[in-house]
């Protein structure tokens, strides 16, 4: 029989609703009352008896959860807030909003700056009454950074300054806010925003236990604190460029690489201390929150935490996680809180990626596997340094089926959000992973052992800078593999149809002729 997975298929309709929600709105009094007339037919169909009544009710549920996420689109009726503040608008220019993220420091400026996105709530110009809006603006705020007298996460502020030109990157919008401490005042601090300031206040703390010893190399600090923390304002432009040419900026992003170094060190801890394993989520899921809180709640991250809370509550239940349904409940979560993140490009790729490796990677492996396997007519015991030799081609060929199966996810997605394609990332990626877990274990371990011992931070901040270094020249030498990677242009959307429709195909294809059609499927959590 093959595996069931219902909350692949809810999700999958929730989030076809979001998407009628956004190209087909409608009364969100018509869809409640249509969500209440299928819950009472789903409830009716309990008390029928007949064979069909069980696709009857899924087909209920399906129509109920699309009917719920259509209805879970609200159109803002405010005014955005680009088209309210205009460019000629250079005198004094008043907001009012709530810090959208962690303040970082502005390094290209003299002087105490710090860069954050405010979610503006309403704007004053010129002294007269303040317009409603809604949309977020960057703002360069002047001032020292102390919680409680400075903006923070999570806190309403009202900012005044001038409009800066409209800026085509940025965290917060397309224009920047020019205002400091002597022009600004704190309205509120939220309910919330205590529990995530005291997070982001030990990221900062964390951030300059990674200096101690190497403050003398700014390139590899920024490099290290972007990996573990999510810095990435304090990643250097010759770093920068180097992992977009090669097509490994996705190791940026908070994801399961250091969620798993993260779990893997508590569970380490607690294993030492003879911890029984169905106690471990109890243990694990706090710090795992907290650790996303401090690193800024990236839709990546949020999605790693969640799917490790949910494989390590089904090992405390006896049961048997399936990483697709743990994905997808991810998603529902997610999307159920924010559904504006549907369009969100971290949303797309870190879902698209993780489902594409789910799916693909069994298939892949199985096709390169033979490559590493003795020959079935070998009958001696083989030596042990060619069992080591091929125990390490297994490994390499696995982190090279992982970089297929995301690069034929990510490529059209990319092509189409930034128009690059680098094909010289499906090498990259096996040389660059390793090492970036390397880095990342290594600065976890400088700030966990700084805690206790005074040379801990310094010893694995040396060791994290030889690292760096060893990931800087690869990286180097891989930028100059002639068409690694190359700028595109538009991509019409039949390309990515055509491309995702032939790995769909693929996938039946080699389904069809796997050798044991009884099995349930390959889960890569036991990879």
């Amino acid at each position: 029989m093959p595996l069931r997975r219902p909350l692949v298929g809810i999700t999958l309709c929730f989030m076809t609703g979001l998407v009628l929600g956004g190209w087909l709105p409608a009364s969100r009094a018509l869809l409640v009352a249509a969500c209440w007339g299928v819950l009472c037919l789903y409830l009716a169909l309990y008390l029928l008896k007949t064979p069909s009544s069980l696709t009857l009710r899924s087909g209920a549920l399906f129509l109920l959860v699309l009917l719920f996420g259509w209805a879970r689109v609200e159109s803002n009726p405010l005014p955005g807030v680009e088209s309210v503040v205009t460019e000629e608008m250079a005198g004094a220019v008043e907001l009012t909003g709530t810090v959208a993220e962690d303040p970082l420091p502005g390094r290209s400026h003299k002087g105490a700056a710090y860069r954050f996105p405010l979610r503006v709530e309403s704007v004053r110009v010129d002294g007269t009454e303040p317009v409603p809006a809604h949309g977020q603006i960057e703002v360069l705020w002047f001032g020292s950074l102390a919680y409680g007298t400075s903006p923070a996460y999570g806190e309403r502020w009202s900012l005044e300054g001038p409009l800066r030109a409209p800026r085509r990157y940025g965290r917060g919008g397309r224009y920047l806010l020019v205002s400091s401490n002597r022009k600004s005042r704190r309205l509120s601090r939220g309910v919330m925003a205590a529990v995530v300031q005291f997070c982001l206040g030990l990221r900062h703390g964390a951030a300059e236990a990674l200096r101690v010893g190497v403050e003398d190399y700014p390139e590899s600090v920024g490099m290290v604190q972007a990996l573990l923390l999510g810095y990435r304002s304090e990643l250097s432009a010759e770093a920068h460029r180097l992992f977009v040419r090669t097509g490994t900026l996705h190791i940026f992003a908070i994801s399961g690489l250091h969620v798993g170094i993260v779990v893997g060190l508590i569970i380490f801890a607690l294993a030492a201390m003879s911890v029984p394993r169905r106690w471990w989520v109890f243990v694990v899921a706090p710090l795992l929150i907290a650790y996303t809180l401090m690193t800024g709640m990236k839709p990546s991250a949020i999605r790693a935490c969640i799917m490790a809370i949910v494989f390590l509550s089904a090992a405390a239940l006896h049961r048997r996680a399936d990483s697709l349904s743990a994905l997808a409940f991810a998603a529902l979560l997610l999307l159920s809180a924010s559904p504006a993140m549907l369009t969100s490009p971290s949303f797309v790729l870190s879902f698209s990626v993780v489902a594409g490796i789910i799916l693909l990677f069994p298939h892949i492996d199985r096709l390169v596997r033979p490559l590493w396997a003795p020959h079935p007519l070998i009958v001696e015991r083989e030596k042990k340094s060619i069992l080591m030799l091929r125990g390490i081609g297994k490994r390499v060929a696995a982190l090279a089926a992982v970089s297929v199966s995301a690069w034929l996810i990510s490529a059209p997605l990319i092509a189409c959000y930034f128009g690059r394609v680098a094909p010289v990332a499906l090498i990259a990626n096996i040389f660059v992973v390793p090492m970036a877990f390397l880095v990342v274990l290594s600065g976890s371990l400088a700030i966990v052992l700084g805690l206790f011992l005074s040379i801990g931070p310094d010893l694995f901040n040396h060791a994290t800078l030889a690292l760096t270094h060893a990931l800087m020249a690869g990286l180097r030498a891989l930028a100059w593999i002639p068409g690694g990677c190359f700028k595109v242009g538009a991509v019409p959307l039949w390309f990515p149809a055509i491309w995702y429709g032939a790995i769909v195909f693929c996938l039946l294809y080699m389904h069809a002729r796997l050798p044991d059609r009884d099995q349930p499927g390959i889960d890569v959590s036991e990879q």
